[in-house]
């Protein structure tokens, strides 16, 4: 896990999830299962969104999930986590190379 620096505890302090603190993002109006969805979009091509649960008994206890999308390619990586692991996730998809 990356440490964290000033502006990622001034931003949790604030009520922003850890993973979208000095990332752009846009959010999606929520759903019956969802309190919000963050979508993320990164210059290399890749995209992620990232949904926050309303109930985690509908994600096997988990608050967050993220679907991976991988430019030119139809398939899906799903993951399930707390906001470290959904950091971690988008951390390491800002460094791939398409």
């Amino acid at each position: 896990m990356k440490k964290f620096n000033e502006d990622h505890t001034a931003g949790v302090l604030a009520g922003i999830p850890v993973f979208c603190v000095n990332r752009v993002y846009k959010t999606k109006i929520p759903s019956a299962l969802h309190k919000v969805q963050y979508l993320f979009n990164f210059e290399n091509g890749y995209s992620a969104s990232i949904v926050e649960f309303v109930n985690r008994k509908f994600s096997s206890g988990c608050q967050y999930e993220i679907m991976v999308g991988i430019p030119g390619d139809s398939d899906r990586d799903v993951e399930r986590g707390d906001e470290y692991d959904m950091h971690d996730i988008l951390c390491e998809i800002e460094v791939l190379k398409t």
